[in-house]
């Protein structure tokens, strides 16, 4: 990719940033309580509410003061599970409203994980002793289920990599795990002007037939309220296909200081590094390139990215996991700073 600035950064320890073309903080944050962040966004000028990929506890975490989240909710009970995570992969901000977004993934043995395939929404007030966090509606599980068979996205076929309802052979099944050529969702972003949320999917990467390249996919979902509180049928938009070379989207957030979209868009290969672009919002742009951003720690990788209202750094947050030189193990994540 051509003029592509490359970014070091150390998600495993607080250590500098090496930066070529844009500006970063000396030192990251680490926060207490989970090791697997997945998905988080900005609730107030200095706080924001994350998700976990290894429990379904949402907890709201300030960038200044303590580390330990300042409240939570465990929500199981309300999405149906027990002891299975929900592997919540995105959330968007709407007002005082966050929607959620799980992978709506097979497990890596091409095994259908009911427990996947949720989409609800939370209210989040802050009191005068703090943060509420209270539930919408009733969580949607059917979400995906019409959508390989509209109009608008027939071409993409997803229903390749979905096929839900079908007894597969364990080759063809295995075939279906979210790093092969089954479907995984890895972001939700809302649009600044509307009630609409973007879906970012990590997988499938539908072929161009004009290129012969395949393409990161965006799903425009047009009444994310009406499905959460009306049990409404979802009713999607135009998707949209962009270039990331062969990579899928793993995060997507709408900057207001920068009044733009940034996309983190990640290969199926855990090594190697993700890619930051910028898009205007406009369907007929594609989003540019930015930088690269390289793990120096192994495993280590940006995960998911925020934007403050009055702010105009964006937040990269990152799982660290058990720290194997403390007693007991804690599970923590990291957040860094840039300026794009």
């Amino acid at each position: 990719m051509k003029g592509i600035a490359r970014i070091a950064i150390c998600l495993a320890a607080l250590r500098s940033v090496a930066c070529l073309a844009t500006d970063t903080e000396p030192h990251g944050r680490m926060y207490e309580g989970s090791g697997c962040v997945s998905a988080a966004v900005a609730v107030g000028e200095d706080t924001f509410i994350a998700s976990s990929a290894s429990d379904n506890v949402l907890r709201i975490y300030r960038t200044k003061g303590t580390s330990e989240p300042i409240a939570s909710l465990d929500v199981s009970k309300f999405l149906g599970l027990e002891a299975e995570p929900a592997d919540i992969q995105g959330a968007a901000r709407v007002a005082d409203r966050v929607y959620w977004i799980t992978s709506h993934s097979r497990d890596e043995g091409g095994r259908i994980r009911p427990g996947r395939y949720r989409f609800f929404a939370t209210t989040i007030r802050e009191t005068d002793t703090g943060f509420d966090i209270e539930l919408v509606g009733k969580p949607c599980t059917t979400l995906l289920n019409r959508l390989p068979s509209r109009n608008t996205v027939s071409t993409l076929r997803l229903d390749k990599a979905m096929r839900l309802g079908e007894e597969l052979p364990e080759k063809q099944r295995k075939r279906l795990a979210p790093t092969k050529e089954g479907l995984r969702i890895e972001a939700l972003c809302s649009d600044p002007h509307t009630h609409i949320l973007f879906i970012g999917f990590r997988n499938p990467r539908p072929v161009r037939v004009t290129t012969g390249r395949p393409h990161a996919l965006v799903i425009p979902l047009n009444n994310p309220a009406d499905v959460v509180e009306k049990d409404k049928e979802p009713i999607f938009g135009e998707a949209m296909l962009w270039d990331f070379d062969g990579s899928g989207i793993a995060g997507l957030e709408y900057s207001p200081s920068h009044k733009m979209y940034f996309v983190l868009a990640r290969p199926h290969d855990a090594n190697s590094p993700t890619a930051l672009y910028r898009w205007s919002g406009m369907k007929a742009s594609s989003p540019t390139s930015i930088c690269t951003l390289y793990p120096t720690s192994a495993g280590a990788n940006a995960k998911t990215l925020m934007a403050f209202e009055d702010s105009d750094k964006l937040l990269l947050l990152a799982g660290v996991g058990d720290d194997a030189d403390t007693r007991p193990p804690k599970k923590r994540f990291q957040s860094i700073q840039i300026r794009p």
